[in-house]
């Protein structure tokens, strides 16, 4: 049967049988008058084919329904769409004595002869009213099958988008994760009910460090658990003032159990959902701070200038940065201004130095002068490096 989405004018066609005389003239031409396109069938052969093209409906004489015929109208009725019921009209002789079977079954209209063309007509124009609302049907089906078909691909486009979203956020994620794991800082993170939810490894092992927890067992955990009775001390005040404030705060915090001092770097979440802690170990830059306020000390209580272990420093930086002294030979000094740089180099101040070698501390100062001028130094930190370097001062 025809697939075509409207009715065409072959799909509204009345296809007419009747092989005596000049029935099938008279037949096509009352329909033809009524405004109907009628095409007579000369054989059986000719019906199936035109079946195949399109109709409306079938008029068919007693003497056209003949066992091939018949076969062919079963043919039509067993193969046509769900939403196809082909009108069948049949003109018999009263009384009829063919067999049953080929009137009975599909949607057959019997019409006994003689017939009134009027009769016909009625008849026949019912039938094609009937087939036209078949072909709406068609269409309809048709377009909702094109709309779910649309569906569809929407929603395996949308599906396939989704998809390729979702592993790209997979990868993203396993990037960040891989990152995380792999910074020696420890990286926290708490939700708004102060339960933790991630720990990379560094945080692991300094939370496990303070608790004696296992990392396992501290996911989903309240950090008021994990620290019982830390709720009033001054690490919990800065972590809810981190909490409560929508800038990134960071504070420093000695650890008595770790003998460490920890920087927290705290980012809160938007509206509170939660906190990001970084947590970086400080303990060798405080150390190094304290070491420093010691030597400041020292120099305002005019002990010795520069601590041994400072002395270290200074040399470790100078050679870090490239910022070597002069090249200068030792030759070139004399023996008493040899003398001044080895104590300036030991970190003995200038009136310490003048007290050891019996001379001025004024003299001490003109010494330390020429010093500098003959070596092109520019700081007593300068002239105990290039002591240093060239074995005037042991450690």
């Amino acid at each position: 049967m025809p697939t075509a989405m409207s009715a065409s004018s072959h799909e509204l066609r009345v296809l007419v049988s009747a092989p005596l005389g000049r029935d099938v003239a008279l037949l096509c031409g009352a329909l033809s008058r009524a405004g109907l396109v009628a095409v007579p069938c000369a054989d059986t052969a000719e019906l199936r084919r035109r079946l195949h093209e399109g109709s409306g409906a079938v008029v068919l004489s007693g003497e056209a329904l003949t066992t091939a015929t018949a076969g062919v109208l079963r043919e039509a009725n067993e193969t046509q769409a769900a939403w196809s019921d082909l009108p069948i009209v049949l003109l018999l002789d009263a009384p009829w004595h063919g067999p049953d079977e080929l009137v009975d079954g599909g949607n057959t209209t019997v019409l006994f002869r003689p017939v009134h063309p009027s009769s016909l007509v009625t008849v026949v124009r019912a039938a094609i009213r009937a087939r036209r609302r078949q072909f709406q049907v068609r269409d309809l089906l048709g377009r909702q099958e094109r709309i779910a078909q649309d569906l569809e691909a929407r929603v395996a486009e949308r599906t396939a988008a989704l998809r390729a979203s979702h592993d790209a956020v997979v990868a993203e994620q396993t990037h960040v994760a891989a990152i995380l794991r792999s910074i020696s800082d420890g990286f926290v993170t708490v939700d708004r009910d102060d339960r933790l939810t991630y720990l990379n490894p560094r945080g692991e092992e300094l939370i496990a460090q303070l608790t004696g927890k296992v990392p396992a067992d501290l996911i989903g955990m309240s950090v008021w658990d994990i620290f019982p009775g830390g709720r009033d001390s001054p690490l919990a005040h800065r972590y809810r003032g981190a909490k409560a404030s929508p800038e990134p705060v960071t504070f420093e915090t000695h650890v008595p159990s770790l003998g460490a001092w920890l920087q927290v770097r705290a980012y809160s979440g938007a509206e509170g959902e939660g906190l990001t802690l970084y947590i970086e170990d400080v303990s060798e830059r405080k150390r190094s701070e304290e070491e420093l306020m010691r030597a400041v000390q020292e120099v305002m209580t005019d002990t010795a200038w520069f601590s041994r272990s400072l002395l270290e420093k200074i040399a470790q930086i100078r050679g870090r940065q490239g910022d070597r002294p002069s090249s200068a030979a030792v030759a070139e000094l004399t023996q008493r201004e040899r003398q001044v740089l080895e104590r300036v180099a030991s970190g003995r101040n200038n009136r310490d130095i003048a007290e050891e070698l019996g001379i001025k501390e004024q003299t001490v100062r003109n010494y330390i002068t020429s010093i500098y001028d003959k070596l092109g130094l520019h700081s007593r930190a300068d002239a105990i490096v290039w002591a240093r370097e060239r074995g005037l001062v042991g450690y």
